[in-house]
């Protein structure tokens, strides 16, 4: 439990617990205290970059030229938004939901400064009200995660897409096959977007795998290469896999929490199974997870709740 949730050995009091043979009647009472503690966190800033696939914002090259305001000191902060928010999801006991779609943002000046939000006078990060459709809330839209996923000039709807499939409702798409030629750089202003996206999926081999990416990643051309609010309109409708209409990336946030939270509440779970049993889970223990997720009511899908409910399983306690 404590490598699990503190990335460190037990200390004292858990240990005097385990010698005692009591640990297992004061389970959840220890499991409340250590995601209290600080050192909660050092679980939380190693498993949530892992997740969400934040090494690429990391090694991010921007366009200093047209993202000045995306310097060295902005990265650090941006950065550490992702795992503040989910540190109060669990801490707080929010909705799984919450993790797409929220009123509120984790934020400090800098960061909120960044999505231009005024008069927080609050120091480090802390919750934040944005408004209503204000284009962010949730992680889908944190800046961290979309400069990630572009090229430090342009976004790319494609990686932004198959990150969503994969890292956010485990819908993973199959590897590209060989040789296929990269989607041309937005500088051809001959083509749109939409169709350089058209051409592509029409070559061979293509058409499978992008019918299952780009529809989830055209709503976020609604955001530049630097993870901002584009402030004049685009064009960001997409009909997804299942046929659902969507405006953006509200109506898709709307979405998602509302149609698959089944999903994005075993995406969750399975992620935290894998780092928890630090292996590659098997195929029945993730068909497990789905069905657990599947029976898990509303008022179950919470983030300190799944917690507690996955260290108190057969596959935490027998791993």
């Amino acid at each position: 439990i404590a490598f699990f949730l503190w990335n460190s050995p037990p200390d004292q009091q858990l240990t005097a617990l385990a010698e005692n043979g009591a640990l297992r009647q004061h389970l959840h009472a220890e499991i409340d205290r250590l995601i209290d503690h600080p050192h909660f966190f050092r679980f939380i800033c190693e498993f949530t970059p892992q997740w969400l696939n934040l090494d690429r914002f990391d090694v991010l090259s921007v366009d200093e030229r047209r993202f000045p305001h995306l310097n060295r000191t902005i990265r650090s902060r941006l950065r550490l938004e992702p795992s503040e928010t989910v540190a109060y999801l669990i801490r707080q006991d929010r909705p799984v939901t919450e993790l797409v779609q929220a009123d509120y943002i984790l934020a400090d000046d800098a960061v909120a400064s960044y999505y231009g939000l005024t008069d927080l006078s609050e120091s480090g990060f802390a919750f934040t009200p944005v408004p209503h459709k204000g284009g962010i809330g949730g992680l889908l839209t944190q800046a961290a995660v979309l400069a990630g996923l572009s090229n430090g000039r342009e976004p790319n709807p494609v990686k932004r897409g198959a990150w969503l499939a994969r890292r956010i409702i485990a819908e993973p798409p199959a590897d590209p096959p060989p040789n296929v030629p990269q989607l041309p750089e937005s500088e051809n202003s001959s083509l749109t977007l939409r169709q350089k996206l058209e051409a592509h999926r029409n070559q061979p081999g293509c058409v499978k795998c992008h019918s299952g990416i780009d529809p989830w990643g055209l709503p976020f051309e609604q955001y530049d290469a630097s993870g901002r609010r584009r402030t004049d309109p685009v064009d960001a409708a997409s009909a997804l896999p299942d046929g659902t209409a969507v405006d953006g990336v509200d109506s898709l946030k709307q979405y998602l929490a509302t149609d698959r939270s089944d999903q994005i509440t075993y995406n969750l779970i399975k992620h935290l199974a894998t780092w928890a049993s630090g292996r590659t889970l098997a195929w029945t223990e993730l068909e497990q997870l789905q069905a657990w997720s599947r029976q898990l009511t509303p008022e179950h899908r919470t983030c300190r709740r799944i917690l507690h409910d996955l260290i108190d399983s057969p596959l935490f306690l027998t791993k």
